[in-house]
């Protein structure tokens, strides 16, 4: 489109806009506007005063003035609950055992680092032997069974 045409289509469509915002203006300036009928019955038509509103007490606003504002707007979801804890595990490491006819032992590293020798169904910082095998050994710690092997040491290069 050329120059000249644009300017004069711009031209027409702002005087159509413009006459037409007129003619709006005119139209509601001479169309009457109704209002209902004024009844002589309404206080305050005849001069005399209106009746004073009856306030309400402000004990009535209590159970409004108690709300606390800052509450959630939504009750939340009961918590999950959670699982109990693990019992502790023995403070004790099989360190080495020895099995003999006649004589059966497991040499326990206790908590405080001492190595204890005890034998089948005797007792070590609470801990209860149960079973020993060659390497191995099955103890017996809060009424849960535990089964415990030699940990092997590698070698110094």
């Amino acid at each position: 489109m050329r120059e000249r045409t644009q300017r004069r289509l711009l031209w027409t469509l702002s005087a159509t806009l413009g006459l037409g915002l007129v003619a709006a203006v005119l139209g509601l300036g001479v169309l009457p506007v109704e209002f209902g009928p004024a009844t002589a019955d309404a206080p305050g038509l005849r001069g005399e005063a209106l009746a004073p509103r009856q306030v309400e007490p402000l004990s009535a606003f209590a159970a409004i003035f108690e709300r606390d504002l800052r509450r959630p707007l939504y009750d939340p979801s009961p918590a999950a609950k959670a699982d109990p804890p693990p019992p502790p595990r023995p403070q004790v490491d099989l360190v080495g055992t020895a099995v003999e006819p006649g004589y059966t032992y497991a040499f326990l590293k206790t908590g405080g680092g001492k190595v204890k020798m005890v034998g089948l169904g005797q007792e070590a910082d609470g801990v209860k032997v149960t079973a020993i095998a060659v390497g191995a050994a099955t103890i017996e710690f809060q009424g849960r069974t535990y089964a415990l092997e030699v940990q092997k040491k590698e070698a110094p290069r």
